[in-house]
């Protein structure tokens, strides 16, 4: 598999897990329910979405879950989808890349394989980084970052930017 295509793959299965869940559907709730009666029960959907994948645990799910409910933070910070896509095709590209598993699934790029040191509460185990706890911490973290960062809305077709709610 060539990078050009293992990163073209990654990015459209982002495309399309973003416009599944944060694309119009999305948008259209928050506008009727709200911001927040719409991120936590879709994030948690995400989450359940990826159940099903080998190895998953309930830190993993859990993980998957504030992820979503980031990503969809994402979208009301910039009332556009191409931050929830660059924020999660980024994750999907990167794992793979340092020979660790994706959300359970094993992508060889490199033929590079890295083995945690750590007990699989911190590192994820079979189910990868997003399974341990050291992703929990960077997850918020990245709330807090995305909070701050000088994100400029676009104009909303449907949904209201985050920083119209406050």
């Amino acid at each position: 598999m060539t990078i050009g295509f293992y990163l073209l793959t990654l990015l459209v299965a982002a495309t399309g897990e973003e416009l599944i869940f944060r694309g119009y559907a999305f948008q259209l709730l928050v506008e009727k329910l709200g911001p927040f009666a719409t991120i936590l029960p879709v994030g948690i959907l995400f989450g359940l979405a990826h159940s099903s994948n080998p190895s998953s645990s309930r830190l993993g799910i859990i993980n998957t879950v504030i992820w979503g409910i980031l990503l969809g933070f994402a979208f009301l910070r910039s009332r556009d989808l191409w931050l929830p896509i660059g924020l999660h095709f980024g994750w999907n590209a990167v794992l793979p890349l340092f020979g660790v598993s994706l959300s359970g699934l094993t992508i060889e790029v490199t033929r590079y394989v890295y083995r945690w040191d750590l007990a699989p509460i911190w590192s994820g185990g079979d189910y990868g980084p997003e399974g341990g706890l050291l992703a929990t911490i960077f997850g918020i973290g990245l709330f807090y970052a995305l909070a701050k960062a000088p994100v400029q809305p676009q104009t909303a077709m449907v949904a209201p930017s985050v920083n119209d709610l406050f």
